[in-house]
């Protein structure tokens, strides 16, 4: 009997990933609105209608960072403990179990050493402003190790094997993974799975940052010719990101700045989760709901109160 042949695996095309992007912002855009608006009461930047002279005498008491914040204070302020469960009764799975747990108490502990942002207190902070996180990766990144040394590129077996330990040294020294808590308002992940089949990362990105990883880059995009001058590095464009099933690729300005590759992590490296504050099921914005939601409008009112003493004094 003949084997089934496997499907063809094709990369997906530049209409493809923007396809999804499109899709992805009709089914979040909802979910995405509502966290603009948690965000202005999280970062005191709600706008009023109050008119000119009076709108600068408008006070924003920090109530809503507050609550968000005082979360965070006491979930992420204890360390942690990471729990393997044990396959069963034996001497051998508990000594396995105690040997995983140590091993991921000391990866968390590097990952929260290394990031510019604690990941934990990303992760409660996300939830307790947007109601929902978004975490990538660890991603495994051995560009941080270098290249391994090449026989061919000493004269004699001694510095060949210098330079073996140098590179393992650098290996048992560097970490080389790195999870990163995103923005959920740039997250875009397929509505059927949330994320098991395809994730689009959309923002405005500053040229300087892009270039800083892609140095190849001549900082121009569609559009532009090879005698319009390279776009300074504070601009702002277009940046995307698509990860699949098996590829991955990076777009500036609608053009692949980094084409699709092969990666093998099976899924996106995305954890998308919703707070637990909102509906089991509906729309995203009924699921993710986030610990602001239910104030806001005594947030509103707080604002003017806090408020009405200036701007009668004015008046």
């Amino acid at each position: 009997m003949a084997r089934a042949r496997r499907p063809k695996i094709t990369a997906p095309t530049k209409e493809t990933i923007l396809n999804r992007k499109t899709e992805g912002e009709r089914y979040w855009g909802g979910l995405h609105g509502a966290q603009d608006l948690d965000d202005q009461y999280f970062n005191l930047s709600r706008p009023t209608n109050a008119p000119k002279p009076y709108n600068e005498d408008i006070i924003y008491p920090p109530t809503g960072n507050s609550v968000v914040t005082t979360l965070a204070d006491h979930v992420a302020g204890d360390a942690p403990q990471i729990k393997v469960p044990e396959a069963n009764t034996g001497l051998r799975a508990q000594g396995r179990s105690e040997r995983l747990e140590r091993g991921y108490q000391g990866a968390l502990a590097r990952f929260r050493a290394l990031s510019d942002v604690d990941p934990i207190r990303g992760i409660v902070t996300s939830f307790g402003w947007a109601g929902q996180v978004v975490s990538k990766g660890p991603i495994f990144d051995p560009s941080c190790w270098g290249l391994a040394p090449e026989r061919d590129d000493y004269s004699s077996d001694d510095s060949y094997a210098e330079g073996m330990g140098e590179y393992e040294a650098r290996k048992k020294t560097q970490w080389p993974f790195y999870w990163e808590i995103c923005d959920p308002r740039t997250v875009f992940a397929d509505p059927g799975t949330h994320g098991k089949k395809w994730v689009i990362v959309a923002f405005q990105r500053r040229v300087g940052e892009i270039a800083a990883q892609w140095p190849e880059w001549d900082k121009r995009i569609g559009g532009m010719s090879k005698n319009d001058p390279p776009m300074p590095d504070d601009a702002k464009v277009d940046w995307v990101e698509s990860w699949d099933e098996h590829f991955r690729a990076y777009m500036v300005g609608g053009e692949f700045i980094d084409g699709p590759r092969s990666h093998r992590y099976a899924k996106p490296p995305f954890q998308i989760r919703a707070a637990g504050l909102g509906k089991e099921s509906g729309e995203p914005e009924e699921v993710c709901r986030s610990m602001i939601f239910p104030v806001r409008n005594l947030l509103d009112a707080e604002i003017r109160t806090a408020s009405q003493m200036s701007v009668m004094i004015r008046n």
